[in-house]
């Protein structure tokens, strides 16, 4: 039955406990929990294999077992509107049970996924904090925030035999709006680290990292006049790769036109190598580049 239907008719319990404090006019205190039942999707009831692509093949062993999805957090948040100063930082737990996972099996000829109810639990672990400031002297506000997400993830690749996956990643983004004299600069800086621990019940061990870096930078020199510059730094564990793009936008009020001057792949790089690896296979996806090349492009409006 689907999950609207269900809750409708009031098949399903689904409580949940929101809890306020207000630690003062500017800060507050946030505790929050839920449960919820949910029916499965129609997409895992089917029992005959499906050729999803030209050598992929699905099926499910059907069960109407309803999922089970535990929430928890807490939250702080603070403002300053004098000094114009804030905070938000908090924590959550989600933990997901009942629900379909797939078991992978893979031939010469054909690739099968088989989706079934699996027993234990997907967790998701999750901390941040973001912290905005405006410094008025230079005309720039500042803002920060970072994330720390860990994930238990199960799959497996035999029958009745499960590995897990932990997923450990850090994020940060930082950003600088910036104007003086009617003149803006926004500088945007977000930087991701993402580590991947695999453990399977035979007792393979496999650690997969990478690391990502990506700035952009806008000036505003008019209206009429813009520029953009893309800066990406890639390490996937193995290789080092950097990326560089600019932009320059103007528009011509008189003439009704906008002009656009694009330049991409600045560096002249010729490929691109993603590696993947787990216990069963191994994976190097590359891609050819377009060499380093300037477009100037021209809109005309009527």
């Amino acid at each position: 039955m689907p999950q609207v239907q269900l809750e409708k008719q009031n098949f399903l319990f689904n409580p949940s406990l929101n809890l306020k404090y207000d630690l003062n006019n500017s800060s507050s205190l946030n505790v929050a929990s839920g449960f919820k039942n949910n029916s499965q999707p129609f997409s895992n009831l089917f029992t005959y294999p499906v050729l999803i692509s030209f050598r992929t093949l699905i099926s499910n062993k059907p069960d109407l077992t309803l999922s089970k999805t535990f929430k928890y957090g807490a939250n702080y948040w603070y403002t300053d509107t004098y000094n114009n100063f804030s905070i938000n930082t908090g924590i959550t737990i989600d933990e997901i049970r009942d629900n379909f996972i797939a078991t992978q099996n893979i031939s010469q000829n054909q690739s099968r996924l088989d989706y079934f109810v699996a027993e234990n639990s997907d967790k998701n672990n999750q901390v941040y904090l973001n912290l905005s400031k405006y410094i008025f002297p230079l005309r720039s506000k500042f803002s920060i925030n970072t994330q720390y997400k860990n994930s238990q993830i199960r799959s497996s690749f035999t029958p009745g035999e499960f590995q897990y996956s932990n997923v450990d990643q850090f994020k940060i983004d930082f950003e600088i709006s910036n104007g003086f004299f009617k003149k803006t600069l926004f500088i945007d800086n977000s930087l991701t680290y993402r580590a991947s621990k695999l453990k399977t019940a035979s007792g393979v061990r496999n650690t997969v990292s990478n690391f990502t870096n990506n700035l952009e930078i806008k000036y505003l020199f008019s209206e009429k006049l813009k520029s953009r510059l893309n800066y990406n730094y890639i390490n996937n564990g193995s290789n080092d790769f950097n990326f560089l793009d600019f932009q320059i936008d103007y528009k011509s009020q008189k003439l009704k036109v906008d002009f656009s001057l694009i330049g991409n792949n600045l560096l002249n790089i010729s490929s691109y190598q993603i590696n993947f690896n787990d216990e069963a296979s191994e994976t190097a996806m590359s891609y050819q580049l377009i060499k380093r090349y300037f477009i100037l492009q021209a809109s005309f409006k009527f």
